[in-house]
């Protein structure tokens, strides 16, 4: 019966050892350079060029027209002024108040929109990102934060109001009248992105699960000529 029981307990343990070193995984890995040596495979274009083909000629519609270059700059830039006016008056649309701003950021619009015929693939181009727009209402106070960091990051996109060193307008450019406000801006940067840590302090917020892009292509499809609007709202 000893016998028995310590060719189990040597079976078990042999068991348990085998499990362990079958948790063991070695991996070898190697750079395969990709370069004209290797030839296209007629499987995989077969595959792919029906879809390419489709793609490029959806991406490739006409969709608007610009007469001017619209480039991203700081402190500020046409294609700025541009995009931000755009996501504010469709934001407008979606909260009943009369102190409505939008902020967006200087990194997120990735391209130009060149002098021309303007395709959908331009827009795409200008705003890879799925970012979402968001509706974020703000204490008074928060202003005088927003103002300080857009002159400490010398600029970002911005509509319905200007600010220069020490004051912020309204969109008339009146002094902006103390009280809540509502700041239509992405979920990137309500939730900390590029550091916009003052909306931490959002009072309500209103997601409507809209992309920025598809504001943007809706808009300028109704457009036959880019609105080139040269106003210098941050100074």
């Amino acid at each position: 019966m000893k016998l028995k029981l310590n060719i189990l307990i040597f079976i078990i343990g042999a068991g348990l050892t085998a499990c362990s070193f079958g948790k063991e995984t070695f991996v070898k890995t190697a750079s395969i350079p990709i370069d004209k040596t290797y030839p296209n495979s007629a499987k995989v274009d077969s595959i792919v060029t029906p879809y390419k083909t489709q793609l490029d000629a959806e991406m490739n519609q006409v969709i608007t027209h610009a007469a001017v270059d619209f480039v991203n700059n700081k402190p500020w830039g046409n294609l700025g002024n541009l995009i931000a006016d755009i996501i504010l008056e469709k934001g407008k649309t979606l909260v009943a108040d009369s102190h409505v701003v939008c902020l967006l950021n200087f990194g997120g619009l990735r391209a130009p929109l060149n002098k021309g015929d303007i395709t959908l693939g331009d827009i795409f181009k200008v705003m890879p990102f799925d970012n979402q727009m968001v509706l974020v209402k703000m204490p008074a106070e928060t202003m005088e934060e927003i103002r300080a960091y857009l002159k400490q990051s010398g600029g970002e996109p911005i509509a319905g109001f200007s600010i220069d060193s020490l004051n912020v307008f309204d969109v008339y450019g009146n002094p902006w009248q103390a009280k809540d406000f509502w700041v239509i801006t992405s979920d990137y940067l309500m939730n900390g992105g590029d550091r916009m840590y003052f909306f931490q302090k959002r009072l309500e917020t209103i997601e409507p699960g809209i992309l920025f892009r598809d504001v943007l292509i809706e808009s300028v499809q109704k457009q036959a000529i880019l609105k080139d609007n040269q106003q210098p709202r941050i100074k």
